[in-house]
């Protein structure tokens, strides 16, 4: 399975389009849509439809619901033992 050289998306056999260049090196498209944005000199990873740009832009992680916070248990307070007389 070829991946798509403008949005990093996979593309299943006998779909999509190959490019050859004339250095020969080989870019595989997914779709039109890829093709052109390329030949218009979009950067994939700018792009923010494209699996590259998502990769890029992992969200950073989210703050968690706030959720009903538990009071603080109060230390519970433990008498001191009682230590027998001292005789003088």
């Amino acid at each position: 399975m070829a991946k798509c050289s403008f949005c990093g998306g996979k593309i299943p056999e006998g779909r999509g389009k190959m490019f050859v260049k004339i250095t020969g090196h080989i870019l595989n498209f997914c779709n039109s849509k890829c093709q052109r944005n390329w030949k218009l000199g979009r950067d994939g990873s700018k792009t923010k439809w494209t699996e590259a740009s998502r990769k890029d832009r992992v969200p950073a992680e989210k703050p968690a619901e706030k959720k009903a916070e538990k009071p603080a248990e109060k230390p519970k307070e433990t008498k001191p033992e009682e230590k027998p007389a001292e005789k003088k």
